[in-house]
């Protein structure tokens, strides 16, 4: 009987054990949690403020560059502004068809870059591309070749000479490529755009031919990119 006692009472000694209510170490603790949750709206607040600031950004550089373009040229801020056609007092319609190309360069740009960000596969091939029709959307735009090359001292023929070079590069590696269409249509625009530039060069007063074959290209050009998407094969 006093074994007995002696165990009850050194049962009774001992501590009691208190069920925990902590969770399990992988599923973090409760303020981490808490802050886990608090993280997620204020990156979503960053997501959606960054690229609304980027943009802005970009906008706010133009309009200061413009200012200082204006003391620079000594010309008043509606020079850089105002529509061409509005200044120059000429009809609304003159230069459309020059304009429809300006926008299908930026079109074809804009597909040669995103196509790229999408499509690893050409991801590079793309890229060359996409910064190639830029340079030439900004030629086309601001005469670069025509008229701020050779006011400071750069002849057109480096201009040419350049954007043939790449050209000639871009084909050789399209035509490297397992896809025939995507070459076929590479090859079917750089034609008509270098036939424009022949017009342009040596055949004066062709304007329809020149200008016309120009935007010819670029929209030829403009299956490249799409041709460029993998498209996913159906079943059956």
């Amino acid at each position: 009987m006093v074994s007995n006692m002696s165990r009850a009472l050194r049962r009774s000694q001992q501590p009691a054990t208190v069920p925990t209510t902590e969770s399990p170490v992988g599923n973090g603790t409760a303020p981490d949690r808490r802050a886990s949750a608090t993280a997620r709206p204020e990156a979503a607040r960053l997501a959606t403020w960054l690229p609304m600031v980027a943009t802005l950004s970009v906008g706010v550089v133009v309009l200061a560059a413009t200012v200082l373009a204006a003391r620079w040229f000594d010309e008043p801020i509606a020079t850089f502004t105002r529509d061409v056609q509005d200044y120059a007092g000429v009809p609304w319609y003159a230069g459309a068809v020059n304009t429809f190309n300006i926008m299908a360069w930026t079109v074809l740009t804009t597909l040669n870059l995103t196509v790229a960000w999408l499509e690893r596969t050409d991801r590079r091939r793309l890229i060359v591309f996409g910064a190639f029709t830029l340079l030439l959307l900004v030629d086309d735009a601001f005469l670069l070749h025509e008229a701020v090359g050779p006011e400071n001292g750069i002849p057109q023929v480096l201009f040419l000479g350049l954007y043939g070079l790449m050209g000639a590069a871009l084909l050789v590696g399209f035509a490297r490529a397992p896809r025939t269409g995507r070459s076929l249509a590479f090859l079917t625009g750089g034609t008509l755009l270098a036939i424009s530039v022949f017009t342009d060069e040596f055949v004066r007063g062709r304007f329809l031919i020149e200008d016309g074959t120009k935007l010819l290209g670029c929209l030829v050009w403009i299956a490249v990119p799409l041709l460029s998407l993998r498209r996913p094969h159906l079943p059956g």
